[in-house]
């Protein structure tokens, strides 16, 4: 199941007076969504790896405001839960393709033992 229609049924079950936890929740399940996209189209290795990582960073935060939710009784508890299992496999995945794409952007690097006189390296 997709991240965004469990965390739209949680947003509709929060009890008025949570409004920094919905907006909270709103914005990390967003920002994921479109980290992973911006990340998916760029180019460089590099910059594949540094969208993953704000998409893993705004997974994080929607783990612990799901985490709220939970611990606070604020939503149906089985939706919470599998919401929270979701958000765990998405981060377990953009870490995955970090490492992927890190150790992509290290073996692109030039190597200095190759450098040619005058400063230029072997590409």
């Amino acid at each position: 199941m997709e991240l965004k229609p469990l965390i739209d049924e949680i947003l509709g079950q929060l009890p008025p007076g949570n409004g920094d936890l919905r907006g909270q929740l709103r914005r990390n399940e967003r920002s994921i969504r479109l980290n992973i996209g911006e990340g998916s189209g760029r180019h460089r290795p590099g910059g594949k790896a540094e969208r993953f990582r704000t998409a893993r960073g705004s997974a994080n935060e929607c783990a612990t405001a799901l985490d709220e939710v939970k611990t606070f009784e604020l939503a149906e508890r089985e939706r919470t839960r599998e919401a929270l299992q979701l958000v765990h496999r998405i981060i377990s995945m953009l870490t995955k393709l970090i490492l992927y794409w890190e150790s992509v952007a290290e073996n692109e690097r030039p190597s200095t033992r190759h450098a040619r006189k005058g400063g230029r390296q072997d590409r």
